[in-house]
This record gives structure tokens, sequence and C-alpha cells, in this order.
């Protein structure tokens, strides 16, 4: 079957880039060492770009559309919270999933991003392997 011509591309696809097979993280952390952390750690299987608040990371969503986004809940500008609403409420961003981190480690934290936008959120980043295991589950089935 012949590829279709350039023409009928839509707007927001990158013409002229060949499209790349390695997954896309976008990181929203206000936290620089925390960024540059999980930026460090993915970077050797996933494309990784960072934003440093919720405002900025809806607009790179919106842009880039990763396969997965990783964000803190407690930000500057906008939280967690209005990033994830945002994103769900964009045809453009609403089938990203999103996970998001928080320092509170009580139930109420847990239900509170679930009842918001049915989210997953990892309530601590020290427990490393189910944090990593839940990412790589959300982004295989993202791009299935």
């Amino acid at each position: 079957m012949p590829d279709e011509p350039e023409a009928a591309l839509s707007p927001d696809e990158n013409v002229g880039e060949p499209k790349t097979t390695v997954p896309h993280v976008l990181v929203v952390e206000d936290n620089v060492e925390l960024a540059r952390f999980l930026k460090a750690i993915l970077s050797p299987l996933y494309r990784v770009d960072t934003a440093s608040n919720g405002e900025e990371g809806i607009t790179m969503a919106t842009l880039e559309v990763p396969d997965l986004i990783i964000s803190d809940v407690m930000m500057p500008i906008k939280d967690g919270y209005e990033l994830c609403s945002a994103l769900k409420s964009d045809f453009r961003t609403n089938h990203i999933p999103i996970i998001l981190l928080t320092a509170r480690a009580d139930s109420d934290a847990k239900i509170s991003g679930f009842q918001k936008e049915q989210m997953p959120i990892s309530i601590s980043l020290l427990k490393k392997k189910n944090y990593w295991s839940e990412s790589k589950n959300l982004l295989s089935s993202a791009r299935n």
C-alpha cells in the first residue's frame, strides 16, 4: 500500500521528522533535583522531556502528545489535579495515562487522585520497583 502524501498529514504531525518508536515520557515536576533524578532513570529507555509546573506541562503535552505523563501533585501555577483535568478534557490529550506523585502517604491522597480524574497515583517514590512496573504497564497499554 503506498504511503500517504505529506499533504494529507494533520497539522499536529512533524513533517520531515522520522516517527520515533521510543516511548515519550513527560515529567512535570517543580523540584529540579527530583526532575533530574526521574529523567536520569527514564532516559536510557524513553525519550524524556520535563516541565517545571502544571501550566508548562499542559502546553508541552498538547504540543508533543507524550505516551505517558508523570506529574507531581503539589506545584506552582497549576497543580497535578488541574493538569489532569485540563488534559483529560482535551481530545488531543485525553488518552494519555498520567501518574501523579505525592509525598502524602495517607489513603486520602490516593482516593482523591482517583476521584478527580480516575488516574493512577503513586504514593511513594521510595517504592521504586512498584513505581517502575506501574510506569511500564501504563506505557504498554497506551501503545496498544
